[in-house]
C-alpha cells in the first residue's frame, strides 16, 4: 500500500485540479466561453462535424468571403485522430471532453518527460502539476489548437532526447507522429519550433562531446563578451532605424510609405544561406566520415519529413491557402508583434493575479501604469506556474554541471521568454522613451498601426529577438503573436522546477533556500508598502476610471483587494517553500506537502481563468438571424444574398458599467448579432470574416481607408468638413450582392475601422430597431439608452 501512496497523492492533485477547474462544464453542463472558445472554435468545429455527419469530407465551407477551405484551414484541424470525441459523443459533450482530455495529456507527457529524465516521482508531479495548470498552458482552453500544440510537445521533447542523447531509432517515429499530431490538431507552429529546439539540441551535445575537457569559460568573460554583444546590437539597430527609413518607396509624397524594395527577396535569400550551409556541412560530413552532429541533424530531418508525410493531406492545403493570404505578403496587414508580453507582468511568475483580475468585474490595474497609452493585449492572464515552482525552476537552471538537458531546457526558458516580450525586447521600443532620439527615430507606434508605418519609420519591435526569428528563420513570419512562445517558457520553466526538488532533495543545492528567502523578503516589503500607502494607491485607481474595459470600469477596491491578496498568497507559499529549503526536504512528509501545496496554490490562482457558459447560450438562435428570416418573409430576395457584420464591437455602456454576470452577457451579445463564426450553422453567408488568415486579395478589396469628408456628407454626419473618416468600397458590397449590414450602433468618430460605418448609410433603411420605437415625448431618451446598451 505504501509503494502506491505517491500514485494515489498524484492522481488526487490532479483530479482535484480537473475538477477545481472544468467542473462547472463537467457537472453541471456549462460550456467553454470567452475568446476563441465560443465565437470561433465552438461553431467552426461544429461546421465541421456537420460536413461528416452529411457524409462529406470536410473540404469547404461556402459561408465566409465567397468560400473558404476547410480542409486548408489548419485552425479547422479536419483530420485530427483527437477529434473522434466529437464522434463518439454528443456535440457539446465532445468539445467539454476535448479540452478536459489535452489538459490530461499535458500532464501525462510531462510525467512522462521526467520521470524518463530519473527525476524523483514528487519532482515529476511538481513539474506535471504546474505545466498542465499554469497559467500559460491552462487558459488555452479558449484556443484550443494552442492547448493540442501544448498537450504534445512534451512527448516531443521527449522524443528528440532519446534520440539524440542514445540514438534510439524508435524515438524519431515517436517524434514524427508527435509532430503529426501537432500540426494536424491545428498548431503547426508549436511543431516548427520543437524542430528547431531539437536542433540546437544537436549542436549543443555535439559540441559538448567534441570539446569533454574543455575548461569552463571565466564568468568576467562571459559577462564582458554578453556586454559588448548587447552593445553592438543596441548601437546597429539605432543606427539602421535612423538610416533604413528614407530608402522606403512611396507612390508619391504624402502617401503611405511601402516595404523596402529588397523584402520581396529576402525570405529567398534567406532560404538560400540556410541551404548553402546544410550543403556544406553535409559537404564536411562526408570528408570527414560520419560526425555526430550530421548523424543527429540526418535523424531529425528525416523524423520531420516522415511527420510532413503524415500530415500532408491537411498540411499541404493549408501551405497553399497562407501562401495567398495577408501572412504570406511583404507589404499586407499581417502584423507579428501583438500580444508581446510587457516585461512588468514578469512579476507574474512569483505573485499570482498582482495586477488584478479581469472576469468578475475590472479589477486588472495593469492598464494604470504609466505609461497608459503603450499597454499590448493581453494572451493569457496569468504566467503563475506555481511559487514553489518557480523556486525551484530559479534553483536549478544553469548550464554548467548537470545533465545535459539542464543546459538545453534553461537555453529554451531564456530564448522563449525574451522572444515572448516581442516589440518589448527591442532597443527601438527603450530609445524612444527619450525625447531626444525620439525626435529622429520616430515615436512610438501608434495603437492602430499595421504591419508597415504610414510615416514610414521602423516598427518598435523591429531589431528585436522576435523579430529576429521572422526575419532569420524561414517561415516563421507567417506565425504571429509573440507571447504564443510562452507555452516553451512553461515547460522548461516546469520541467527545471521537477530538477529543483529532486537538487533540494538531495542536499546538492542552497540557492533555493537563498532565492526563497530574497522574495519572501521582497514579498513581504511590497505588502507593507502597499498597506502604507493604501489611500493613495486607491486614489490612483480612482484617478484611472477613464481605462475601462468591456468588464466595466476599474474597481478600485477590488483591484487593491486582489493585489493585497497576491502578495499574501506569494508570502505565504515562499514561507512554506524556504521551510522546505532549509530542511532540505529529507522527511517523508516533505514529498507529500509539495504537490498538495502547489495543487491548492495553482487553484487559488489559476483555476477561475476557465469560463463557462450555460449551453442554451449557445444553442439559441440568434437574434439576427430571426430578424433577417422575418424581413425576407416581408419582403423575400430575389436570389442569393450576404451579410456584412462589421468587425468586432461591444456596447459601449459595458465600459461604464460593470456586471458579474459579463461572460455570459458577451457570449449571448455576440451570438445574437452573429459575431463570426456563429452564423455558420443558421445559413448565413457573410461578406467578409476576419479569422486566422483570409486572402490576401479579397482582405484588400474590401478593407476601408481613410478619406476626408466632404460639406454635404459632413452636414449629414453633424461631422466637420475634411474630417477623416473610415471609407469602405461599397460598391464591392454591392457586386457581392450584400443585402444585410449588421453595424454597430455607435461610430466612435467615424474613424475606427470596427465602428465606421458611413459607407453602408447610402440606399439602406433600417429594419432593426424600428424607428418609430424611439417616437413619442421621450424618444430621444430611450433612444439613447438603447444605443448605450445595445
Amino acid at each position: 500500500m505504501r509503494r502506491r501512496l505517491p500514485t494515489i497523492l498524484i492522481l488526487g492533485c490532479f483530479l482535484a485540479l480537473v475538477a477545481a477547474s472544468y467542473g462547472r462544464a463537467l457537472f453541471r453542463g456549462e460550456q467553454f466561453a470567452y475568446r476563441d472558445a465560443a465565437h470561433f472554435y465552438y461553431p467552426l468545429y461544429q461546421r465541421v462535424q456537420a460536413e461528416w455527419g452529411a457524409g462529406r469530407w470536410p473540404l469547404w465551407e461556402p459561408e465566409e468571403n465567397g468560400g473558404m477551405p476547410l480542409l486548408g484551414n489548419p485552425t479547422a484541424a479536419v483530420l485530427y485522430p483527437g477529434k473522434v470525441l466529437y464522434a463518439l459523443f454528443r456535440y457539446d459533450w465532445g468539445a467539454r471532453l476535448y479540452v478536459v482530455a489535452h489538459t490530461a495529456l499535458a500532464f501525462a507527457g510531462m510525467l512522462m518527460l521526467l520521470r524518463s529524465w530519473g527525476t524523483s516521482v514528487t519532482g515529476s508531479s511538481l513539474g506535471a502539476l504546474s505545466y498542465a495548470f499554469g497559467g500559460p498552458i491552462l487558459f488555452q482552453y479558449c484556443n484550443i489548437i494552442f492547448l493540442v500544440g501544448a498537450a504534445w510537445l512534451p512527448f516531443g521533447i521527449r522524443a528528440v532526447d532519446r534520440w539524440l542523447r542514445f540514438g534510439r531509432r524508435s524515438a524519431l517515429i515517436e517524434l514524427a507522429v508527435v509532430l503529426a499530431m501537432q500540426t494536424l490538431g491545428g498548431d503547426p507552429e508549436t511543431a516548427y519550433l520543437t524542430g528547431l529546439c531539437a536542433g540546437g539540441y544537436a549542436v549543443g551535445l555535439a559540441w559538448r562531446r567534441g570539446h569533454p575537457t574543455a575548461p569552463p569559460v571565466p564568468a568576467w568573460r562571459l559577462a564582458l563578451t554578453l556586454g559588448a554583444a548587447v552593445t553592438v546590437w543596441v548601437v546597429a539597430t539605432i543606427e539602421l532605424a535612423l538610416h533604413l527609413p528614407p530608402l522606403r518607396p512611396r507612390l508619391r509624397p504624402g502617401y503611405p510609405a511601402l516595404a523596402f524594395s529588397w523584402m520581396s527577396w529576402a525570405p529567398l535569400a534567406i532560404a538560400a544561406v540556410w541551404g548553402c550551409s546544410g550543403l556544406c556541412l553535409l559537404a564536411r560530413w562526408r570528408r570527414r566520415g560520419r560526425s555526430p552532429l550530421g548523424v543527429m541533424l540526418a535523424g531529425l530531418a528525416g523524423s520531420a519529413a516522415l511527420a510532413g508525410t503524415l500530415a500532408a493531406a491537411q498540411l499541404l492545403p493549408a501551405m497553399e491557402f497562407t501562401g495567398q493570404s495577408a501572412r504570406a505578403a511583404e507589404d499586407g496587414t499581417h502584423d507579428i508583434y501583438p500580444f508581446s508580453l510587457e516585461p512588468i507582468r514578469l512579476a507574474e511568475f512569483v505573485w499570482p493575479n498582482v495586477f488584478g483580475t479581469h472576469f468578475a468585474g475590472n479589477r486588472s490595474w495593469l492598464s494604470a501604469i504609466p505609461p497608459k497609452t503603450s499597454h499590448a493585449d493581453v494572451w493569457v492572464p496569468s504566467l503563475y506556474l506555481g511559487g514553489l515552482t518557480i523556486v525551484l525552476a530559479l534553483g536549478a537552471a544553469g548550464f554548467r554541471g548537470g545533465p545535459p538537458w539542464r543546459g538545453w531546457l534553461t537555453a529554451i526558458a531564456l530564448v522563449s521568454l525574451l522572444a515572448s516580450l516581442g516589440e518589448y525586447a527591442s532597443p527601438l521600443w527603450w530609445a524612444r522613451w527619450s525625447p531626444d532620439l525620439a525626435a529622429r527615430l520616430g515615436p512610438h507606434d501608434p495603437h492602430d498601426v499595421g504591419a508597415i508605418r504610414i510615416d514610414g519609420q521602423l516598427r518598435d519591435g523591429d531589431g528585436g529577438i522576435y523579430w529576429v526569428l521572422a526575419t532569420l528563420v524561414p517561415g516563421f513570419r507567417q506565425f504571429r503573436f509573440p507571447s504564443k512562445l510562452l507555452t516553451f517558457t512553461a515547460l522548461a520553466v516546469s520541467v527545471l522546477g521537477g530538477l529543483g526538488w529532486d537538487r533540494l532533495a538531495s542536499g546538492s543545492s542552497r540557492r533555493p533556500a537563498r532565492l526563497a528567502a530574497v522574495l519572501l523578503a521582497l514579498t513581504l516589503s511590497a505588502a507593507a508598502a502597499a498597506e502604507a500607502w493604501r489611500p493613495r494607491i486607491l486614489q490612483a485607481f480612482a484617478a484611472s476610471g477613464d481605462l475601462g474595459s468591456p468588464f466595466g470600469p476599474l474597481d478600485p477596491a477590488g483591484a487593491f483587494a486582489d493585489l493585497r491578496f497576491a502578495l499574501v498568497q506569494g508570502a505565504v507559499i515562499l514561507l512554506v517553500v524556504l521551510v522546505l529549503a532549509l530542511r532540505r526536504c529529507r522527511d517523508g512528509w516533505a514529498s507529500a506537502l509539495a504537490p498538495a501545496l502547489l495543487t491548492a496554490d495553482l487553484a487559488l490562482a489559476n483555476t477561475h481563468f476557465v469560463l463557462t457558459v450555460p449551453q442554451r447560450e449557445l444553442d439559441a438562435k440568434p437574434e439576427v438571424v430571426r430578424l433577417i428570416e422575418e424581413a425576407e418573409r416581408k419582403d423575400p430576395a430575389s436570389g442569393p444574398y450576404r451579410v456584412h457584420r462589421m468587425p468586432i464591437w461591444t456596447p459601449s455602456s459595458w465600459v461604464r458599467e460593470s456586471s458579474p454576470d459579463r461572460i455570459r452577457q458577451f457570449v449571448a451579445w455576440e451570438r445574437d448579432t452573429i459575431q463570426p463564426k456563429y452564423g455558420l450553422l443558421w445559413g448565413v453567408h457573410y461578406t467578409q470574416t476576419l479569422g486566422v488568415a483570409e486572402l490576401y486579395d479579397h482582405s484588400w478589396f474590401f478593407g476601408g481607408f481613410l478619406r476626408a469628408l466632404e460639406p454635404p456628407l459632413a452636414r449629414f454626419l453633424h461631422a466637420n468638413p475634411g474630417q477623416r473618416v473610415v471609407v469602405y468600397p461599397r460598391r464591392g458590397f454591392d457586386m457581392w450582392n450584400s443585402r444585410y449590414f449588421v453595424i454597430p450602433a455607435d461610430p466612435h468618430g467615424w474613424r475606427d475601422e470596427e465602428r465606421g460605418y458611413v459607407s453602408f448609410l447610402e440606399h439602406t433603411e433600417p429594419i432593426y430597431p424600428d424607428p418609430r420605437k424611439f417616437s413619442g415625448p421621450d424618444g430621444q431618451e430611450r433612444q439613447k439608452e438603447w444605443l448605450e446598451c445595445q
